[in-house]
């Protein structure tokens, strides 16, 4: 029995498809998961200490303020 290329893929993609759900009501599960970028600063500085190699300082700076609107406002420091 010969399968044409076309039944060889549909048996390829259906083989890389998840197993059914067991249970039909962890279908309405759903999350969302929201992130935003840091906002940094990056600096290198470099200092040669022999002709093939580099001391390299690396300094991450952040000005941002950075909250979670989780916490209880009394929890937080001062600014």
């Amino acid at each position: 029995m010969s399968m044409s290329v076309f039944d060889r893929q549909k048996l390829y993609t259906d083989l890389q498809k998840p197993p059914a759900m067991k249970f039909k009501d962890l279908e309405a599960v759903m999350s969302i998961v929201k992130y935003s970028t840091l906002p940094m600063q990056v600096r290198a500085d470099y200092i040669p200490v022999t002709g093939s190699s580099v001391l390299t300082f690396i300094t991450f700076s952040s000005t941002a303020k950075i909250s979670s609107s989780n916490r209880r406002k009394e929890s937080l420091p001062p600014p």
